[in-house]
């Protein structure tokens, strides 16, 4: 309905396009905005715009007040008292076909926001935060097709799940164990005698036939054509798997950590503590810094190691020097009894 497709488009708005695309809108100014910036500024503007003329007939005054802050840079207030073209006297936009670029790209997002969905749900279930890498997701029931779009937003999906490798199964058998029944609420008084002969096709399905189920959004068992609300799927990791299912595609993620996959999580969890404090102290997103510092366990080895050999942590929080002159005793410790009880304790400075 209208209401569930506005917010889809809100959240994929907010959430995946504004959110992955920070880099671009926070380019340090210079004498002119490069040409990337202003393609991304643009991009935005014309999807709030034309948001803003979606949402007129339903939330007018909302929608009124969107269209004069971009197009006249006016609040809610200064909208009283200035004279402007409202949203209501606008024109709705003709809309285009899609090009076949245009439909390939979207293909591609939707299936690796399904890849990341998955593996956040799998991240939580195992109780690991994104800031600890791992090293890889099996995926499996991917069509050539997904596969293909996949392996195009491979980068992204690794960034997003903070994982090494994807690695692509054709058969995820073994992964998760599914079953499936009717959903009698729906289907009990409309298929009378026929629930029977549904439930016994039912119960031959495996991984596949719910999987091409799930992909073309019906199946027609008995002469009827059984949609998505109409089936009941459970799926259960199988015993020892880190697994799980969302619409159509399983995957498995792999929890093992070995010291080095540690000490990269540790890593950002001191990148994340510093960067903290940098919004507290509110630097500048370019000011650099150096850091007076006191650590113990592994948080001093990756410290003691940051002057000779800078790694992330120093890349990341734009810190050009670390200084061990820092007593114990001056600053709250940053703990981390995961890592070994590993600590540290640090002081900012702003150098410009």
């Amino acid at each position: 309905d209208w209401s569930s497709d506005v917010c889809s488009s809100d959240l994929n708005l907010t959430n995946w396009y504004i959110r992955l695309n920070r880099s671009r809108y926070w380019e340090a100014k210079g004498e002119s905005f490069s040409s990337d910036k202003l393609s991304a500024y643009a991009t935005l503007f014309e999807v709030l715009d034309r948001f803003g003329l979606i949402l007129a007939p339903y939330l007018p005054f909302f929608a009124e007040y969107l269209n004069a802050a971009l197009h006249h840079g006016l609040s809610a207030e200064g909208l009283a008292e200035h004279a402007v073209q409202s949203v209501h006297e606008r024109l709705y936009v003709i809309p285009q076909t899609l090009s076949t670029g245009e439909r390939a790209l979207i293909d591609e997002m939707a299936i690796a926001q399904r890849a990341i969905l998955l593996g956040r749900s799998l991240r939580a279930e195992a109780k690991i935060g994104l800031r600890q890498p791992l090293s890889r997701m099996k995926l499996a029931w991917l069509s050539e097709l997904e596969a293909h779009h996949l392996r195009d937003r491979e980068e992204m999906v690794l960034s997003e799940l903070n994982l090494k490798e994807l690695v692509f199964l054709k058969d995820g058998t073994g992964l998760v164990v599914e079953s499936v029944k009717p959903n009698l609420k729906r289907l009990g008084q409309r298929m009378g005698k026929k629930l029977r002969e549904v439930q016994e096709v039912l119960r031959t399905w495996g991984s596949r036939e719910i999987a091409e189920f799930e992909s073309a959004g019906f199946a027609t068992i008995a002469g009827e054509r059984l949609e998505k609300d109409d089936l009941l799927i459970d799926r259960k990791a199988a015993e020892g798997k880190c697994a799980g299912a969302l619409e159509g595609l399983v995957a498995e993620l792999d929890t093992t950590l070995n010291p080095e996959l540690l000490r990269e999580g540790l890593v950002r969890e001191m990148i994340n503590r510093v960067q903290q404090r940098r919004k507290e102290m509110k630097l500048q997103l370019t000011d650099r810094i150096q850091v007076r510092f006191a650590a113990g366990g592994l948080c001093a080895e990756i410290l003691a190691a940051e002057s000779s050999r800078p790694s992330a942590l120093s890349e990341e929080t734009l810190a050009k020097s670390w200084k061990e002159d820092l007593p114990d005793e001056t600053q709250k410790r940053e703990e981390f009894p995961e890592h070994g009880n590993s600590w540290f304790a640090f002081e900012l400075e702003a150098i410009g």
